[in-house]
């Protein structure tokens, strides 16, 4: 197993913890790395900090600067891939068999297709999520997913990056370099660049969130830098729900809410099917899509973003469907585990087998966003043993477990007292594309999401409360 060389952390004694332990927390107070709190999630009246590592945690500089040379190429493969019909129905035609969800979103795919109402411009946030793998003779990079959807923490992973470099000026002898964060500035000029292009001055951007929003700051912090860069833009929030009761179409199909004309759908919301717990829900997303609104993600980014895709990517030949740049390639693929397909086939009950006999050394994933989904060890064995001879089974896929590297840093969140933990890391860097069709307008790599998580959690994102937001100490 290869380490990681690690920059030193202070030795605190309890009073210096605690004071930089309240230093931070105030810096984040101040600076909007907040959240609402439990039990007043649709009031912003009563806000806490976001949990945060106190300091930033290490990456090999070699690793981060791979992530990001390779983003620009990756935003460019998820546009192929989404605009692919022919791969996108032929990859997840076992899926949409065994998954009603992703048979739902793949509906509206082919009848916006069936209708001929596919959208000239397209904006994608694209963020692919690694971790520093330790399990080969070098360390190296391995991809964890691709987000397609709904891909958060660009404005608050922005204003962590500075609370780190705060909290390191308080520690005089400790040397660090930190990597700057720029995540939500390039988001947003994605956003307002999309709706230039719509060319309606008087129209909105339409962010579609959740009733009880926790990280309803996160999504402030891209409002109001979408508004710096062009003061004109007006915003608004509203729920799935409250388009699919109010939302309209003109007859040349502008999108129309309450009376306002949108130009661009943001989703932060759309991902999971608890968000659509009635048809309401589901009539919203049909509208949004058959509408001439620009929406970031279209349904076939959605789609190009699903488990299922991306185990079919990691195949051999498949890349080269849609990259030319040889060296892109190679250094994508490097990136990629092993992942198995689990449909009812020779090959899918092989893949069982080797979860079933080692669990330990893989993940079972389905078809779903949003963190806390996949099964691990004897929960995954357990699952393979009941699926057995299940046609749902091919909803899942195998993946090879990735051996992060533990480091050790100190977690600030208000349910506990500051402590020193071992804990693992998860790093991708933001990249926007805009596109006309085939055409790129926009393809910007800038910035990038950190969180970091205690060694003893499988897996933890900040809104299911396992991981803590984190910066790149540079190594």
């Amino acid at each position: 197993m290869t380490s990681l060389p690690l920059y030193t952390l202070p030795s605190l004694d309890a009073s210096t913890l605690h004071y930089l332990a309240e230093c931070s927390k105030n810096y984040a107070l101040m600076n909007g790395v907040i959240k609402r709190v439990e039990g007043s999630l649709d009031s912003s009246e009563v806000a806490t900090y976001i949990p945060h590592t106190l300091f930033p945690s290490p990456l090999p500089r070699k690793l981060y600067n791979l992530a990001n040379e390779m983003q620009d190429s990756i935003n460019e493969l998820v546009l192929r891939v989404a605009n692919d019909r022919e791969f996108l129905t032929t990859t997840l035609k076992s899926t949409i068999a065994v998954d009603d969800f992703t048979a739902k979103l793949f509906s509206i795919f082919q009848q916006v297709e069936k209708e001929g109402l596919k959208k000239p411009i397209t904006l994608c946030v694209v963020r692919p999520d690694y971790m520093v793998d330790t399990s080969g003779p070098e360390l190296a990079l391995k991809q964890v997913e691709i987000n397609t959807i709904a891909a958060g923490m660009g404005g608050i992973g922005t204003q962590v990056a500075d609370l780190h470099r705060y909290n390191v000026g308080l520690c005089g002898d400790m040397k660090v370099e930190l990597a700057g964060n720029q995540a939500v500035n390039a988001i947003a000029e994605g956003a307002a660049e999309a709706w230039r292009l719509y060319g309606q001055p008087s129209a909105w951007v339409l962010f579609l969130v959740s009733t009880h929003e926790y990280n309803v700051f996160d999504q402030c912090w891209l409002e109001h830098t979408i508004r710096k860069i062009n003061p004109a833009i007006k915003v608004m929030r509203k729920t799935l729900a409250e388009v699919g009761q109010r939302g309209t179409l003109t007859e040349d199909r502008r999108l129309l809410m309450d009376g306002s004309e949108i130009a661009l759908v943001y989703f932060r919301i759309g991902y999971a099917p608890r968000q659509y717990p009635t048809e309401t829900e589901w009539d919203a997303r049909i509208l949004i899509e058959r509408s001439q609104a620009i929406t970031c993600p279209s349904v076939n980014f959605h789609l190009a973003g699903t488990k299922k895709i991306q185990q079919e990517l990691s195949k051999p030949g498949v890349l080269e469907k849609y990259l030319t740049d040889e060296g892109a390639i190679a250094k994508i693929r490097s990136t990629f585990v092993h992942q198995y397909d689990l449909g009812l086939t020779e090959e899918g009950d092989a893949a069982a087998a080797l979860g079933i006999k080692n669990p330990e050394r893989y993940v079972l994933k389905p078809q779903r966003e949003g963190g806390g989904n996949n099964l691990y060890d004897e929960d995954l064995k357990s699952e393979l043993e009941r699926l057995s001879g299940q046609v749902e089974r091919g909803a899942y896929i195998l993946m090879e477990k990735i051996q992060g590297q533990v480091f050790q840093n100190y977690d600030i969140r208000h349910t506990t007292e500051p402590m020193i933990n071992d804990m693992v890391t998860e790093f991708g860097p933001f990249g926007v594309i805009l596109s006309h069709g085939d055409e790129v307008l926009l393809n910007k790599t800038t910035g990038y999401y950190m969180k970091s998580r205690n060694v003893n959690v499988q897996e933890g994102g900040i809104s299911t409360g396992g991981a803590a937001m984190d910066s790149v100490a540079l190594v």
